[in-house]
């Protein structure tokens, strides 16, 4: 069905209808979105969860309500958020809702979350904070928050009590001193200009500072120390030629773009920025910057050496750890290689936002392709970061391209319950009677509070000696079933 805000002669609509339909590897595997809606009550613990962690952990991914696999990306799609209430060592509930955005609520036959709109594109996805004592469901690039109730029945769109004047970001950060979270904040449709944007600690936003850039670039995180604001212009930028393709996720890297680091003042206007070139390269997340000596900032991030080159439909390489000198004086950066094996979503310990830190937690990554191999049809080897022609496994059927697996499944038999097992091609029609909340050991990185599943973004608000919010690759901690 064409959307209704889609006009007949927009070439984009008619080229995504062209694109391939099947065998999207972001509808199969650990990306296959959840069919339903749950509420399952007195989950089942194995172990025991520390005393005194009372509160809610929440989650937040991409989980279309509707199939459409032509031009789908994995960054895109209704925004899906996923709870466990915990208290006095007991896990109470756990409830996955979908984000009422007008696409979803039409696709599931629902009414639309009420509150104000921000354009035409309305979709949340990206990630769940807890800001000013609320949980908010944000977005990068588009639509406002939506703020989401306790038991997350209720979702209303709330730009932070009418304080927003523009978009804001999946990923803002807390200043553990002030309490304002920090955000760079970039449109999709403005290409000059990013934003800095301050929320108090009682939700309000209290400043919104407009940065003079080129192309669009795509800013999915950012960082700030005691002086200043960072800003990461680095050359992902918006392409047209990937929209008038008919591709859902506008953004390519652009060779042209000039790579640099902007040290905003905290509180100064974008004139006032210094910007620091680095080499080209990509980052998606930053574990932390602070000040450090003779007017220097630090930064520790995941880099890539490129960052959707060859399409968007995986990584071009495999992300290492480093650690960034910015000097404002050389306006130069200086890159240091701190880890190489691959790996994302570098956290530390919240409390030390802006501040030096000393242990950094982040998530391995497979080295065999990162996102490629976990997105392979089951039965599939999956092309490495090379490109590298793969085959269909034993168990398989079918021809395997240089940049994709095409193969036929051959019948498996896979879990559903404990002492039964169905076929490959039988779907669950009934949650399991319980789920469990069990630890599972990291192989090389730990975080604080392991409850990680790949594809989706999380936090936890509550109260705690171990309050933190993680992402990656590992299976949470919570057991969550194959449910259709």
């Amino acid at each position: 069905m064409r959307p209704p805000w889609v006009l007949v002669s927009e070439p984009w609509y008619y080229n995504r209808r062209r694109l391939p339909k099947a065998g999207n590897p972001y509808f199969v595997g650990i990306h296959a979105p959840m069919r339903s809606e749950l509420t399952l009550y007195d989950l089942a613990v194995t172990g025991a969860i520390p005393a005194g962690l009372n509160g809610r952990y929440l989650k937040m991914g991409a989980n279309p309500a509707k199939l459409d696999p032509a031009g789908h990306h994995w960054f895109l799609g209704d925004g899906m958020v996923h709870g466990i209430a915990i208290r006095d060592g007991k896990a109470l509930w756990y409830r996955n809702r979908w984000i009422r955005s007008r696409l979803a609520a039409a696709a599931l036959g629902q009414a639309a979350a009420p509150g104000p709109r921000r354009g035409r594109n309305d979709t949340v996805n990206t990630n769940v904070a807890d800001i000013g004592g609320r949980a908010f469901a944000l977005v990068e690039a588009g639509s406002f928050p939506v703020e989401l109730s306790e038991t997350l029945e209720e979702q209303r769109y709330n730009p932070f009590d009418g304080t927003l004047g523009g978009s804001f970001s999946g990923h803002p950060h807390r200043d553990p001193l002030t309490g304002e979270h920090h955000a760079i904040a970039y449109d999709g449709s403005v290409w000059d200009a990013v934003r800095h944007v301050v929320v108090s600690a009682d939700g309000k936003v209290v400043r919104d500072v407009s940065v003079a850039v080129k192309h669009g670039p795509c800013i999915h995180d950012c960082a700030f120390t005691a002086r200043f604001a960072i800003v990461l212009d680095l050359p992902v930028t918006f392409s047209m030629r990937a929209v008038l393709g008919g591709h859902l996720f506008p953004f390519r890297w652009n060779p042209a773009h000039h790579a640099r680091v902007g040290l905003l003042p905290r509180h100064g206007d974008g004139t006032g920025i210094v910007w620091c070139d680095v080499e080209p390269c990509f980052v998606f997340h930053v574990a932390n910057a602070f000040d450090g000596e003779g007017g220097q900032v630090v930064l520790d991030v995941i880099a890539y050496a490129t960052m959707f080159a060859s399409g968007a439909s995986g990584l071009d390489a495999l992300g290492r750890f480093e650690r960034w000198t910015v000097d404002p004086a050389t306006r130069r950066v200086a890159r240091r290689v701190i880890d190489t094996t691959p790996q994302e979503f570098p956290r530390i310990d919240e409390r030390r936002f802006g501040r030096s830190h000393r242990h950094v937690y982040t998530v391995s990554v497979p080295p065999d392709g990162a996102t490629r191999s976990s997105l392979a049809p089951r039965g599939c080897t999956s092309t490495t970061s090379k490109r590298a022609a793969g085959a269909c496994t034993s168990s398989a059927t079918g021809t395997c391209q240089a940049s994709s697996c095409s193969c036929r499944r051959a019948p498996t038999r896979s879990r559903t319950k404990a002492g039964s097992s169905a076929s490959s091609s039988t779907r669950l029609t009934r949650p399991p009677t319980s789920w469990s909340l069990t630890r599972s050991p990291s192989r090389r990185h730990r975080s604080p509070l392991s409850t990680c599943r790949t594809g989706y973004r999380r936090a936890f608000t509550g109260t705690g000696s171990h309050l933190d919010s993680c992402r990656g690759q590992r299976r949470a901690e919570l057991a969550l079933p194959d449910v259709a």
